[in-house]
């Protein structure tokens, strides 16, 4: 596993950056071709196409204004959410319906096996790393995005799921692909404490939290504001094309690509 350091070395130095991530969707592809594509997961995907068709949903993202109460609020929403979300689950009775995982960064341990959740999506780039042994995880391909311009928007995610710098991006791919048309953004604070800088280096700021919960290994997410801001626009140029509006329904933060409501107004 590359370290942090080794990390910091890549971003500097876009060619190889570029490189590496080819490397590793072929490694990915290979590996889910292998191992998953054969198996019922394609089917369980594909028959999730447009079955909420309509309807609406929350994306859930671990950002520090996210609370407690909100999360009640919205139990008896359909709710996507990720990484490391399971480790308030002692703390409430809210469950997402839906669960992503791709960065094999993320301090999971073992708990994900042991988790109980209708649908689990798990990268095959988390899973060839990491392992898998959930009976409900689907192991979906993650197709790594490597420029700026001209990001892909996967309408049929049974295929591949693109990858661009947040797992955001992917859940709202798998949220149009499954027929939602309206799509709350909560707890998504657009800030770290460390992050990417456009030329790849790092900039460290002490005073912010990366979570609402806590994270001994926050040192370990060095967020690229930049590449994430690119997935949100295509995100909302995607949507806007084809009637789908996303709403950010967080409170406060530095996420501004999509217009604002309240969570309260969102859960009339």
């Amino acid at each position: 596993m590359v370290n942090i350091k080794i990390r910091k070395v890549i971003h500097r130095i876009p060619p190889i950056l570029k490189l590496m991530r080819f490397v590793v969707d072929v490694q990915n592809k290979y590996f889910y071709d292998k191992f998953c594509k054969n198996t019922d997961n394609i089917q369980r995907i594909e028959k999730l196409r447009n079955k909420f068709l309509g309807e609406t949903c929350f994306i859930v993202g671990n950002g520090p204004s996210l609370t407690m109460e909100d999360l009640e609020l919205i139990k008896d929403k359909d709710c996507f959410a990720a990484n490391l979300i399971f480790k308030i689950f002692d703390k409430t009775q809210w469950r997402p319906k839906y669960y992503f995982i791709q960065d094999r960064y993320a301090d999971t341990g073992n708990e994900l096996d042991d988790i109980d959740l209708e649908y689990m999506f798990i990268g095959d780039y988390y899973w060839r790393v990491r392992g898998m042994h959930n009976p409900n995880a689907i192991c979906i391909h993650s197709e790594q995005s490597v420029g700026g311009k001209n990001i892909k928007f996967s309408e049929d995610i049974s295929k591949s799921i693109v990858s661009h710098e947040t797992v955001t991006y992917s859940m709202i791919q798998a949220a149009v692909y499954m027929g939602y048309k309206k799509i709350y953004l909560l707890g998504m604070d657009h800030s770290y404490a460390l992050t990417y800088n456009a030329d790849g280096t790092v900039s460290e700021d002490k005073t912010i939290r990366s979570h609402f919960f806590e994270d001994k290994n926050a040192n370990e997410v060095i967020a690229s504001i930049v590449g994430m801001n690119q997935a949100y626009i295509r995100a909302r140029e995607f949507c806007e094309s084809n009637n789908i509006k996303i709403y950010n329904a967080t409170r406060g933060g530095k996420l501004n690509w999509f217009d604002r409501i309240t969570l309260e107004e969102a859960v009339k």
